[in-house]
């Protein structure tokens, strides 16, 4: 019988043809064998390269994140098919210059007046050639999601309201394209409904 941790091996003996340790008499002690540490993971030089490509542009990624996603906040702000929007920047201002003076991230929460079928249509139609419907966030390209016919499908009416999930609410990652496309295409998605 052989028993495994992360290095350490023991090798328990049995008795021939058995699923058991012998009996007392017969046993001999447990061999132990430590393994040698895993050597580090180190990329190869392709993967490395490409990794610091992205390391060393991520400032500028993050402003373009931040200031495509004020844009659009401030777009949904006064569509009239928007029953309300939170951006840090604009939703809480005063935090927003004290904690995050460099911009407040590329994330964008907003409910579709009329509720769920209407941020469900929202969200399908949004889905194309700029936007992808999918739940990451953070990504080069503009992602949208209707988290409680989604993400949060599995939970009741009453436990989304507990969590803030308002069946309305749609969340957006917005990405690095260029504003004025991504705004038309808010536009677009807000006339399919």
């Amino acid at each position: 019988m052989q028993i495994e941790s992360r290095r350490i091996h023991v090798f328990v003996p049995l008795q021939p043809g058995g699923d058991s340790p012998p009996a007392p008499s017969l046993r001999r002690p447990p061999i132990f064998v430590v393994s040698p540490p895993p050597p580090p993971l180190l990329p190869a030089p392709p993967p490395a390269w490409i990794i610091l490509q992205g390391v060393e542009s991520l400032p500028l990624r993050i402003a373009r994140h931040s200031e495509n996603a004020l844009a659009v906040a401030k777009f949904l702000e006064k569509h009239p098919k928007v029953a309300w929007v939170k951006y840090p920047s604009l939703s809480h201002p005063d935090l927003a210059a004290k904690y995050l003076p460099n911009g407040a991230g590329g994330m964008v929460v907003f409910g579709v007046k009329g509720g769920s079928k209407e941020a469900r249509a929202f969200a399908d139609a949004l889905n194309g050639e700029i936007f992808s419907l999918l739940a990451n966030v953070g990504d080069a390209k503009s992602l949208v999601i209707h988290p409680a016919s989604t993400t949060h499908s599995q939970l009741s009416d009453e436990d989304l309201r507990k969590g803030g999930v308002l069946p309305e609410l749609i969340r957006l990652s917005i990405g690095l394209e260029h504003i004025d496309d991504i705004t038309a295409e808010l536009s677009r998605a807000f006339a399919a409904i």
